[in-house]
Formats: C-alpha cells, structure tokens, sequence
C-alpha cells in the first residue's frame, strides 16, 4: 500500500529538520546523506524519494527556513516586530541555539562556496530580514527603507558571526550586547 501524501510530506519535513541542525552544526561539508537520514531515524534509500542530491537537500533546507519564518511574521510589520525580531535574532539564545539558527549567521562560508540557486534562496532568507529592519526601524538618517534594512541585517548576522566564531563566550555577549545598543540607538535617532 502506497504512503499517503501527508506521510509523504511529513518525512520530508523530518528529513529537512535534521538536515537543518547538521548543517548548523558541522556545516555542510561535514554532513553525509547517510547522517542526515540517521537523524531522521530513516534508511538512506528513502532519501531519493524526495531529493536528487545533498545540494539539493542543502537548497531546499535554506529554503524551508525563509518560507517558516515569512509565515511567522504572517506579513506583519512595524517597529515593534522589527525590534523583537532584532533583539531575538541577537541574542545569547539564538547563539546557544545552534540546531535552529538562522542559516545567514550558520552556513556563510558554506553559502560563499554553493551553486547559484541554494545562494538565491541564502538571499531570499536575508531579503526577509532586509523587508522587516527597513520598514520596522524608523532612523532618521535619509535612508530608504532598503539601505536601513541591509545595514540592520548586516549588523545582526555580522554581529551572530562574530559571536559565534569567537571561544571567549564575555567576548561574544559583548558583541551581542554592542549589537542591541547600537541597533537600539539608531532607532532612537
């Protein structure tokens, strides 16, 4: 008997989850298909089923995170979406968190070295931050939207890198703590 289509999508969905923490956590060079379905609690043959290869998995688990997080924020938008998005994307916990990080601040080397559509959808995940920063964080400093979205992002995915790359875990609340002030006084302007 065949496996229903909710079966389907729900192993799908197991397979994207743990793909989506090993990455986090070794990167993408480090994790095997056969890791990936061990995870999942799956047999390596059921991979094919639902992708070509582990570029595509790779691809399609950037992608699932930008979609999971537009739902989110259901088209929402403001100042105080922006900042509660801001402070809990900089923060001790998103940085403890590594199984759920956001792949701008997880994967960016990894991104660096991918084919052209898994950068897309890297870039697609930060046009979401971009959106919200932009129209959420009124700085009057004769920027559009789009300038004040980017130099956000750029600061709380900068910011997460850094902290997550440095073993001095002051050193990284510090970064995290700088991030938040300076994000906190230019909306303040």
């Amino acid at each position: 008997m065949p496996y229903t289509a909710e079966h389907k999508a729900a192993t799908r969905d197991r397979i994207l989850r743990s793909a989506r923490e090993l990455f986090n956590r070794k990167g993408y060079g480090d994790v095997s298909i056969d890791q990936v379905m061990a995870a999942a609690d799956l047999t390596r043959g059921g991979f094919y089923n639902h992708f070509r290869s582990k570029e595509e998995l790779f691809l399609h688990a950037i992608i699932d995170f930008a979609e999971a997080r537009e739902a989110e924020m259901g088209g929402n938008e403001g100042e105080e979406l922006a900042r509660h998005v801001f402070s809990s994307y900089v923060s001790r916990d998103h940085l403890d968190g590594v199984a759920g990080q956001c792949p701008l601040m997880a994967l960016p080397s990894d991104i660096a070295h991918a084919s052209p559509a898994v950068r897309n959808a890297y870039a697609r995940t930060l046009d979401v931050l971009v959106g919200l920063f932009g129209k959420g964080f009124p700085v009057d400093l004769e920027c559009d939207s789009g300038t004040t979205g980017r130099a956000l992002a750029a600061l709380a995915v900068g910011a997460m890198v850094l902290a997550r790359t440095v073993d001095d875990r002051e050193l990284a609340a510090s970064i995290i703590d700088s991030a938040n002030h300076f994000a906190g006084a230019l909306a303040a302007s």
